[in-house]
């Protein structure tokens, strides 16, 4: 089976995390769900965990913890994917309040960029984690909460922060003026063959 290697995945402040959740008045709970043990609640796909009204499934939780051992993520993959798919549930619910939920063509953009970090098209990439037992709708609910995530920070920070042209020249004038590098004449090398000795060293 093919080890797939860790790429460095689109992440927001832990803070920041719990200041939307704080701020949307969500707090993670995680409890086991009621109604495991009467018979159709039980199995791969029996709730696991609720945060909200959002129900993790045993199924995802095992997809993610296999996710995450193909890449070899640190750390424990089964904690790891409980925290991971906890952050999620809050990230898309922020991301629907927000109304920026990513489309399909964002996600299999974000989809195929992500394989990209692995020298892999998206469908090379799909055939590997599916040797691992990890299935395509696993990956792009990752992906997709990654876009949502990532389109919540930009949709409430992107206007804060403007640098105008004064500023610029502020600080480009505060440099001195001129340009900072130097170079001293003894790192200066130049080949001098005899027949151009005299021109060189002129």
């Amino acid at each position: 089976m093919r080890h797939l290697m860790p790429a460095r995945l689109p992440c927001a402040p832990l803070a920041l995390v719990w200041a939307l959740v704080i701020a949307l008045g969500a707090l993670p709970v995680t409890a086991q769900a009621q109604g495991q043990g009467q018979g159709q609640g039980q199995g791969q796909f029996s709730p696991a965990y609720l945060v909200n009204d959002k129900v993790i499934t045993t199924f995802e939780v095992e997809q993610r913890t296999a996710f995450l051992t193909l890449l070899r993520a640190p750390g424990n993959p089964d904690t790891l994917a409980r925290e991971q798919l906890i952050e999620e549930r809050l990230k898309l619910e922020a991301a629907a309040q927000a109304g920026v939920l990513p489309t399909n063509e964002a996600i299999e953009a974000g989809m195929a960029e992500f394989a990209g970090r692995v020298n892999m098209d998206t469908e090379q990439f799909l055939r590997a984690i599916a040797a691992g037992g990890v299935e395509k709708d696993s990956f792009r609910d990752f992906v997709r909460s990654g876009i949502a995530w990532r389109d919540v920070v930009r949709a409430r920070f992107s206007g804060k922060v403007q640098v105008s042209d004064r500023e610029v020249d502020r600080a480009l004038q505060s440099t001195g003026g001129g340009s900072s590098v130097r170079v001293l004449l003894s790192e200066i090398i130049m080949a001098a063959p005899p027949p151009q000795a005299a021109a060189v060293q002129a």
